[in-house]
């Protein structure tokens, strides 16, 4: 342990490589076997690859083990509602029940090591004991603000549950309850401090903020330049999914992302699904080392390479270069993803509806998501059906659109694709 052993939460951050790599191992046999003895969905996907647990003797040989993919997760859960065979524990015992697009029923971790990874993130970010933290993710039937607020409330810090919106409510409270944390996406802090200047209120003067963990966002990066830029306000980034939780996190340093210990994640060929080496980008694959929810190989959609070497903040553990794109055609927007199935989903409801094309852009740091129609015809109802299409969008996409537009069938002619992502990072 250095001088600067107030900088980690444990000692593991700084095992040495050596012992790291023994560590992973012994916790990817466990895990495998641990799957296949209490996951029927991940029995099967081994005995169907004719792969058994006492065939992992080394890292490299999980990858006889097929990716699971997100269209599989719903595919399992619609033939056995509601697990399809992926809890690794009795149902009674868990705390928790998250809504993903799908849908997919995501669970709430039992297992301490699930929180080990949120808190060391927490500690890296700078949260403290005795922290007052504003947590802006949201809480209704998503992960991400409960799985925050469980994390600042284990640091040893007071959660503030703002959850989204109300960037009025939002720039009062972080003032008037002298806040020294704060957690949400980049791109809304900036919103609230936007809000905070037109009420007289400076950021850089009047907030006692100290500690930000700003991420879930494509382009966030920019958007905390910008702060530290304008207010002096340092904020960090982080990556993980509502299927696995955290995954990994950043440091003072800002020289890739950590990954925690207890997930294994491995850089692989889109195509052939093995491991490319560091400073290869390949597509984000991870196993958690969790009883709840034991998924083996998820491929996470995500872009990215790995960094090898100790960090300067001296921590020994691997490190994701950051999120580089994505695989496929589903896109990260504010935070959450939308797949073109999603998107076809809300437009067959409507008959009304001969074309379409969903857009997204970025607008003044913030992402912008237009659904532009073409009409079979204009009748009375057509400001009702636009509501009830509004409607139907947030609902199954977990987004509210910025606009509809109406427009020619032959302004969409060309329209193959049912999402274009025009943002540029």
């Amino acid at each position: 342990m250095n001088a600067h052993a107030e900088e980690y939460y444990s000692e593991v951050e700084t095992m040495p490589p050596g012992q790291r790599r023994e560590y992973y191992l012994g916790q990817v046999k466990r895990q495998v076997a641990y799957a296949y003895e209490n996951a029927p969905a991940m029995r099967a996907k081994m005995d169907e690859a004719g792969v058994k647990p006492g065939d992992i003797g080394e890292m490299s040989d999980i990858e006889a083990i097929p990716i699971t993919t997100k269209d599989s997760l719903i595919e399992a859960r619609r033939a056995d509602p509601p697990w399809g065979g992926l809890l690794g524990v009795p149902p009674q015992e868990i705390p928790r029940v998250y809504l993903s697009p799908g849908p997919i029923y995501d669970v709430q971790s039992t297992d301490d090591n699930f929180f080990i990874r949120w808190r060391r993130r927490m500690h890296a970010h700078g949260f403290r004991p005795g922290d007052v933290v504003v947590n802006t993710f949201s809480y209704h039937m998503s992960p991400a603000g409960h799985w925050f607020d469980e994390a600042i409330r284990q640091i040893g810090a007071t959660a503030i549950p703002m959850g989204v919106g109300n960037t009025e409510l939002q720039a009062q409270v972080l003032r008037d309850m002298r806040a020294t944390g704060w957690t949400g996406m980049p791109s809304f802090l900036m919103a609230i401090f936007n809000k905070a200047e037109e009420l007289g209120i400076d950021p850089g003067k009047d907030y006692c903020l100290r500690a930000i963990s700003a991420g879930g966002e494509m382009g966030g990066a920019q958007i905390r330049q910008k702060l530290h830029e304008q207010y002096g306000i340092q904020s960090y980034d982080s990556y993980g999914t509502a299927d696995v939780g955290l995954i990994s996190y950043e440091c003072k340093e800002r020289s890739g992302m950590h990954v925690h210990e207890e997930i294994l994640v491995e850089i692989v060929d889109e195509i052939t699904g093995k491991q490319v080496g560091p400073g290869e980008v390949g597509q984000v694959v991870v196993t958690p080392f969790d009883r709840c929810y034991p998924l083996l190989r998820f491929g996470t959609g995500d872009l990215s390479s790995m960094v090898e070497g100790q960090c300067a903040c001296g921590r020994t553990s691997l490190r994701l270069s950051g999120i580089l794109g994505r695989v496929g055609q589903a896109v990260r927007v504010r935070g959450m993803f939308v797949h073109p199935r999603q998107v076809n989903e809300v437009v067959s409801r409507f008959s009304e509806i001969e074309r379409f094309q969903a857009e997204v852009s970025r607008d003044q740091g913030r992402d912008r998501i237009v659904l532009r129609i073409a009409l079979k015809g204009e009748g009375p109802a057509l400001e009702a059906m636009l509501q009830s299409l509004q409607a139907s969008f947030e609902d199954v996409c977990r987004l509210r659109l910025d606009e509809v537009l109406c427009v020619s069938a032959e302004d969409l002619a060309g329209a193959e694709k049912a999402i274009v992502d025009t943002r540029q990072f």
